[in-house]
């Protein structure tokens, strides 16, 4: 069975993604590991009695937030492998991960606050450029662990990466019986290429989901993909490394910042 990686840093962002991953479990079984990396600080000065001592304490402080954070999501019997690691996070990952890819890494979405800067955390941007794996960014603020849509963006210049989606599609939500293959169309996009595009996507079955597209154009796009979104608490967000949606400078900072951080659609980003 795939392993769960959950990366937790005891934050606000902490809670919304046990209790996705509790879901996760639930549904499929995933075993979750919860990795936490210490923020190490030991004086340059300290001698090894005394770097040990600090570390057994902060180990300690950790332990402690952990169990209090477990109890308040999992039921005692629960099993849950929980790792304290001084190494990068991008290094233990590389180490530990599985070797056919499907392991699944799980972390917390943190906006800058301010949509006139494009802004995913360090730490989340690190390991979406280093590991070519699928990825479950987790807003603080999701409500919903129970979609019943996937909206998934595709563009044809960028090839879809089919594979990575339907090993993603073995383990998402219950609950989801839609797809919605979305794109949007710039002033010098050929229209039809696109909606050829977007509709064998369509025609390909996944499963009992029903498959549909939609294609946003015009001079108010971004405003158009807001409403259509954000007033709908129902859709997991489906973007793809190296895609448009993911690289595109404008379209990654309205996507990401003002449809995930403020619509509290966690993002899962598929591998290229």
């Amino acid at each position: 069975m795939p392993k769960l990686y959950v990366l937790l840093d005891f934050s606000e962002y902490s809670k919304a993604e046990l209790l996705l991953a509790k879901k996760m479990n639930e549904w499929y079984g995933h075993e979750i590991v919860v990795v936490h990396q210490m923020d190490l600080i030991v004086p340059s000065l300290a001698n090894p009695d005394l770097r040990l001592k600090i570390i057994y304490e902060q180990q300690r402080e950790i332990s402690r937030q952990w169990f209090s954070l477990r109890d308040s999501v999992f039921d005692k019997f629960s099993m849950i492998k929980y790792e304290i690691i001084e190494d990068p996070l991008v290094e233990f990952l590389e180490n530990n991960l599985d070797a056919a890819g499907l392991d699944i890494i799980m972390m917390g979405l943190k906006g800058s606050g301010n949509l006139k800067q494009i802004f995913l955390g360090s730490t989340v941007t690190k390991i979406i450029e280093h590991l070519n794996r699928i990825v479950i960014a987790v807003p603080k603020s999701l409500e919903n662990f129970e979609p019943t849509k996937l909206l998934v963006s595709v563009h044809p210049n960028f090839e879809f990466n089919h594979g990575s989606f339907e090993v993603f599609l073995k383990y998402i939500p219950k609950s989801i019986h839609t797809i919605e293959f979305m794109t949007v169309a710039r002033e010098n996009d050929d229209i039809v290429e696109i909606e050829d595009f977007l509709k064998k996507l369509t025609i390909k079955e996944y499963g009992n989901l029903v498959n549909r597209f939609v294609l946003f154009k015009g001079e108010d796009v971004f405003s158009q993909i807001k409403t259509s979104i954000t007033q709908n608490k129902e859709y997991f967000l489906v973007v793809q490394k190296g895609g448009r949606t993911f690289t595109d400078k404008l379209f990654r900072k309205f996507m990401v910042n003002e449809l995930v951080f403020d619509g509290s659609i966690p993002m899962i980003v598929l591998p290229v």
